[in-house]
């Protein structure tokens, strides 16, 4: 079988915490939509030659200490039963970090960098590089900061509206982009926010769209409507800015025929409680 990053893909459970409220938005009968074209096919997972079809998860757990400080684990198994233990042979990081896979590889990601390991069919770790974000000022760079374009072209956020454009297979940094039509400016006295990439979705086609919306200091008060940035899959830049009459999207789904759909995290209920 050799290395699992070629021949098998890895692929990653939510943690079981997480937990999807959903709501309606300020017009429940409008419809906003957005032609974003096809993207060529681009990588599958599986290393040329690759074959195996069989899966390899792994399973993210963070524990905070009661002065909040966290811990992170992450457990490998060959199928979704971990066992009653499954911290028992989990990988110890220091402090947040998240995960993903592309190209049948492992990336954990925090603080300011991504690392990269092989894992084998004994399920050992090999460590191979790691990309640091910090002189493009990303201090998190967290795959709920990230929005994958393809299993290979990622972006990572910085500044809120900037984008580090990165090849996960190469693991280097591409590009940098810089531009868009989004003012940093406080609106009614709230702050601009980019939305985390909740689920660290790979879209089937299409172009990236990330939501913004305005929220206060505490993420106590939101604007009422957000809007989704469009980046061009070929250079990278912001294509259009579609308005979208809800408050803080976040999560993103897509569908067989590419069309895709954002709906809230938890700040919606919590607004109306």
């Amino acid at each position: 079988m050799g290395q699992l990053g070629l021949d098998r893909r890895l692929s990653f459970p939510l943690s079981a915490w997480l937990v999807l409220l959903g709501s309606a938005c300020n017009d429940a009968d409008r419809t906003v939509t957005a032609a974003s074209g096809v993207l060529e096919a681009g990588p599958t997972g599986m290393a040329p030659g690759g074959s195996d079809t069989s899966a390899l998860y792994a399973l993210n757990v963070v524990v905070f200490d009661p002065n909040f400080d966290a811990t992170t684990y992450v457990a490998l198994s060959s199928s979704l039963d971990f066992g009653p233990d499954p911290l028992s042979g989990a990988r110890e990081f220091t402090g947040f970090q998240s995960i993903a896979a592309a190209g049948g590889r492992l990336l954990v990601a925090g603080e300011a960098t991504v690392a990269r390991f092989e894992i084998d069919e004994q399920l050992t770790w090999t460590g191979g590089p790691r990309l640091d974000f910090s002189s493009y000022g990303i201090s998190d760079a967290s795959f709920s900061s990230q929005f994958f374009l393809n299993e290979r072209t990622v972006y990572a956020t910085a500044n809120i509206t900037k984008r580090v454009v990165w090849d996960t297979f190469d693991f280097s940094i591409v590009d940098f982009k810089e531009d868009t039509q989004l003012s940093l400016d406080p609106a009614g006295g709230l702050q601009l926010q980019f939305a985390f990439n909740r689920t660290s979705r790979v879209p089937s086609r299409g172009a990236v769209m990330v939501p913004f919306y305005y929220r206060d200091a505490d993420w106590f008060e939101f604007s009422d409507t957000s809007r989704i940035a469009v980046y061009d899959p070929q250079t990278h830049e912001e294509r259009a800015l579609i308005d979208a009459p809800c408050t803080a999207l976040e999560n993103a789904t897509q569908d067989e025929l590419g069309n895709t759909y954002f709906s809230t995290w938890n700040v919606r209920p919590t607004r109306h409680l």
